[in-house]
């Protein structure tokens, strides 16, 4: 099975995203994907064993995208991004991680017993409705009350924790069309 270099960001790729990803399974194995206007390479995979393979190789990690920390074209914003928890790789990550672990307890989980119920019922509300947006009504805000309550940021101050969540994706969205429109400085 054949694919262009950066077939990914085709018209016909980007209308028909399932179709794109089942020739990616179909294909058998990871299928190779250059960036425009960076030139970074990656690969597509869609097979959850490739996925998973991926995942666990000590060889593949999110690396800093290309550049080096604190290089010319990485704005504050970036550089902050590049050293959250998500972002890292091991050992920073298993260190992190490993603090992250002691605030999940299965005394800490019992004690959001009850906040986890009220999440639950904004599911029981959104299944009323005719049509949902999985992104605006769950993707966004679910996480986002997730983080506010484990950290204890206090109900009143949660429309704002929101807002600047919110703002923080949106910088980081717009960064990232910008770094596909505009070559990297080599």
């Amino acid at each position: 099975m054949e694919f262009s270099p950066s077939e990914l960001w085709s018209t016909e790729a980007r209308r028909d995203r399932l179709g794109f990803y089942a020739r990616v399974r179909d294909a058998g194995s990871p299928v190779p994907q250059i960036e425009p206007g960076t030139g970074r390479r990656f690969w597509v995979v869609a097979r959850y064993r490739d996925v998973r393979d991926g995942l666990i190789h000590p060889d593949i990690g999110h690396g800093s995208g290309g550049a080096n920390p604190g290089s010319a074209w990485q704005s504050d914003a970036d550089r902050v991004s590049s050293r959250q928890l998500i972002s890292l790789d091991p050992p920073d990550h298993t260190r992190l991680r490993a603090l992250v672990n002691a605030a999940f307890t299965a005394r800490v989980v019992d004690r959001l017993a009850p906040w986890i119920t009220d999440v639950v019922g904004l599911l029981d509300r959104l299944a009323a409705r005719d049509v949902i947006d999985g992104v605006s009504d769950l993707a966004a805000p679910v996480p986002v009350s997730v983080i506010a309550e484990l950290v204890g940021i206090p109900e009143e101050d949660r429309t704002q924790f929101r807002d600047h969540s919110r703002g923080r994706l949106a910088v980081r969205a717009g960064r990232a069309r910008e770094r596909r429109r505009e070559p990297r400085p080599r």
